[in-house]
């Protein structure tokens, strides 16, 4: 039971499922959402914060999103879409990572 929810959050559904809630709260202007979206990167943030790569500021991914929600909450849309941008550009580049390592 244990195994299958840190799958859910720290693998690629929990991944994928904050990046869509983010962006639907991006194209809806909800700031609730992007929270939401906030709170499911942290378990990913944490597993990718345990590598050497990313030690300094793994945990800190998830801050970019909350910014994100206060940007939209004070009415800087343009903002907003800027500050959801490191947490998109790492995850295509991590998926991008992986699918060309399988091949």
């Amino acid at each position: 039971m244990l195994s299958t929810l840190v799958t859910i959050f720290v693998g690629w559904t929990g991944i994928i499922s904050s990046l869509v809630i983010s962006l639907v709260g991006l194209i809806m202007k909800k700031h609730g959402l992007l929270l939401i979206g906030a709170l499911l990167a942290v378990p990913f943030s944490w597993y990718i914060g345990m590598t050497p790569l990313f030690k300094y500021w793994g945990l800190g991914i998830p801050v970019f999103q909350i910014w994100s929600a206060v940007a939209i909450k004070r009415k800087a849309f343009w903002l907003s879409w800027l500050l959801i941008l490191p947490y998109t550009s790492l995850v295509v580049w991590i998926a991008i990572s992986v699918l060309i390592k399988h091949q």
